[in-house]
């Protein structure tokens, strides 16, 4: 019984968890493989760019 419980946790939280669609300005993405292709397209433009300046030295 308890195997059940934690087995429906974890599915539910995989559901949950999953984008099963995605659109992109008018192209609907469906296949998983479309999907992490963009998204992994797009992690540079949320990345913080470099820093410049001075840094401050113990």
């Amino acid at each position: 019984a308890n195997m059940a419980y934690f087995e429906a946790i974890t599915h539910g939280r995989r559901r949950r968890n999953t984008i099963p669609l995605l659109w992109d300005g008018e192209t609907l993405l469906q296949r998983p493989s479309d999907i992490c292709a963009h998204v992994d397209g797009s992690i540079v433009l949320f990345s913080a760019s470099p820093r410049g300046g001075l840094a401050l030295a113990p």
